[in-house]
């Protein structure tokens, strides 16, 4: 004999079931939705190169840092982790929300640059090498100018450039000590590794 509460308990169940489909189906259909939106924003011209670079760069773990004046006086800085996964897809950030905001934060800001206001956008590109004297992962660096005009314009700056601007003090315009876990690259292949030194 089926009892007024287990016929109760057998329909919560049965209605647990059916929301739990149905939100996995929703939950399938967002995952979709927010993956062909990044395939869409990654498909802009203004983004192909930068992509491009980061595809190239990325070998397994990377950090970017993102900077773009908003006025003369106030800037925004913007880091995220990047990895490639197995199948040597680029993951943005650390959760599935990270990697569909992404493309469209990076767009967006590039879209409100000029020539007077780029954005630098910088790589740190970790290798499987570590410095022999503190043990450290090596890293190679790379920054570039990314700003608006009729097409995107992406310029890398020189090695030399980077270098000097990492080893000199903001405040007092002194030289601080390099950094032995850098190397500093710049366009054509050209780069400054302070692990030789």
């Amino acid at each position: 004999m089926i009892t007024g509460k287990k016929v109760q308990k057998n329909t919560e169940n049965k209605n647990k079931e059916i929301i739990s489909k149905q939100q996995k189906k929703l939950y399938k259909l967002n995952i979709k939705k927010y993956n062909n939106k990044i395939k869409i924003i990654e498909a802009q011209p203004v983004l192909l190169q930068i992509f491009e670079i980061f595809n190239k760069f990325v070998y397994k773990n990377a950090v970017l840092t993102i900077v773009n004046r908003v006025n003369k006086k106030q800037f925004e800085n913007r880091e995220w982790y990047v990895k490639k996964s197995k199948t040597n897809t680029l993951v943005f950030g650390k959760n599935t929300e990270h990697q569909i905001v992404f493309p469209q934060i990076l767009f967006d800001i590039i879209t409100k640059s000029n020539r007077t206001r780029p954005v630098v956008i910088t790589l740190r590109s970790f290798l499987d090498k570590y410095c022999c004297k503190n043990k450290l992962q090596i890293k190679e660096l790379r920054s570039f100018l990314v700003w608006q005009e009729d097409n995107v314009i992406v310029k890398q700056i020189s090695a030399k450039d980077l270098a000097s601007a990492y080893h000199t003090d903001t405040n007092n315009a002194k030289l601080k000590k390099e950094q032995k876990t850098v190397i500093y690259c710049g366009p054509d292949g050209e780069f400054i590794d302070n692990n030789l030194n």
